[in-house]
């Protein structure tokens, strides 16, 4: 298979449509006007085919092309083949394939401007839909505060990777706080934010009507990010409805499809799911809350570590290789000002043996010695400890044991 990349397929009629410039430069006298200052001017350099063609456009999509007699090619008559080229092109144009369809050669060819840009890294595209989820104690909704403020503020960098904005505004749409919550908050950072800046922080307090009230100000006021806080919220429906999820989806789809923004919900992380490997199946809920969104990220405490430091998981992003989504974002959170900060270190998930991936045993075998003492089998806690086997379970509770943790760590 030739792999070439050529910007000529004759054999396709959406290279037609590709010459509809032509069409309108020869309709607005451009081209002519261009030729009767160029003496020296060849077909080829006004982007006329060498060879005329005519075609006809099956039901099925294919063209049948046959030649046809064209004026000269020489300098007296090249008027009249601009002419005929025009004509034949517009008449090309008309039996394309319909606006809804986009074809292999539409998308070998698409400008720059067409292609799939980033808000935030590698990772945050400008368009689509997203979910941030963890435990309630690790800063979701901060972390999203602070993306907010560093794109209103036109900062160029986010955790230490690049952050481009184009319009410097972003909607925050609380169901969980109030404008007092949110002012404690503000007081706290008064320092970090400018308020020639803050104004484009824009917020939307309560879960009635969201979908009525987002679409009603995008149509004014164009943002980079909306983030919802939280999912729950304002879904308000059976969190394990797959089919209910996907229409809630659907909804903001038609946002983002028509102003062109990234959407972050904020979600929780089901019980126990932080003390195994992360998962974006760890959210709480049905699959379908982290399946149709392209970027998902999870957030966690240390295991038994610094109480103020977190990791950012990365555990779904369509265009991201593997080795990337398996390495985690240290961050360090600041309490005076309910900032994180990047510390720089990467973390990697051990994937062959999950459980030792966590540097705090004693806290999983808290967890497993209260189940077992619930009476949940060992195949049960190996679920909630994140385990791959029951000897692995049956092998921490007798380390627990040994070591006296049952004492210390679990009553």
């Amino acid at each position: 298979m030739n792999n070439s990349k050529s910007n000529e397929n004759p054999m396709k009629q959406d290279n037609y449509n590709a010459q509809e410039p032509f069409v309108d430069q020869f309709e607005s006298g451009e081209i002519l006007k261009d030729v009767s200052h160029s003496e020296n001017k060849t077909l080829r350099d006004i982007g006329i085919p060498e060879t005329a063609v005519t075609g006809t456009v099956h039901a099925s999509g294919a063209v049948t092309e046959n030649p046809v007699e064209r004026p000269e090619d020489n300098r007296s008559s090249m008027a009249e083949i601009i002419k005929f080229e025009a004509e034949e092109l517009k008449r090309r144009s008309q039996n394309s394939y319909p606006d809804y369809i986009k074809t292999g050669f539409d998308l070998m060819n698409r400008g720059p401007s067409q292609r799939q840009e980033y808000l935030w890294g590698p990772y945050l595209s400008r368009k689509g839909i997203s979910v941030i989820y963890g435990s309630s104690d690790t800063g979701k909704s901060k972390l999203m505060l602070q993306l907010c403020m560093e794109i209103v503020h036109k900062n160029e960098t986010f955790l230490g990777f690049d952050l481009k904005p184009k319009h410097h505004r972003a909607l925050f749409i609380s169901a969980e706080d109030n404008d007092d919550d949110f002012e404690r908050v503000l007081e706290m950072q008064k320092d970090l934010i400018d308020q020639k800046y803050a104004q484009n922080f824009c917020i939307i307090f309560g879960s009635d009507n969201i979908e009525e009230k987002v679409q009603s100000f995008l149509e004014q006021f164009p943002v980079d990010l909306i983030v919802v806080d939280c999912f729950t919220d304002v879904y308000a429906k059976d969190i394990n409805d797959n089919s209910a999820v996907r229409r809630f989806y659907a909804d903001f789809d038609k946002i983002i499809n028509a102003h062109g923004c990234q959407i972050i919900f904020i979600h929780h992380s089901g019980k126990n799911k932080e003390f195994g490997p992360p998962n974006k199946g760890n959210s709480v809920g049905t699959q379908a809350i982290t399946a149709k969104p392209r970027f998902v990220m999870e957030l966690r405490n240390e295991s038994g570590g610094d109480p103020d430091v977190r990791h950012l998981w990365i555990t779904k992003a369509n265009n991201l290789g593997s080795s990337e989504k398996r390495k985690s974002i240290e961050l360090k959170f600041d309490e005076t000002v309910l900032r994180f900060t990047p510390t720089g270190k990467r973390h990697s998930i051990v994937e062959d043996e999950p459980e030792k991936a966590h540097s705090n045993r004693p806290e999983l075998y808290k967890t497993a010695y209260r189940l077992k003492e619930e009476g949940q089998n060992l195949d049960q806690i190996k679920g909630a400890v994140g385990f791959r086997s029951k000897g692995s379970v049956s092998k921490l509770i007798q380390e627990g044991d040994n070591k006296g943790w049952s004492k210390n760590e679990a009553e």
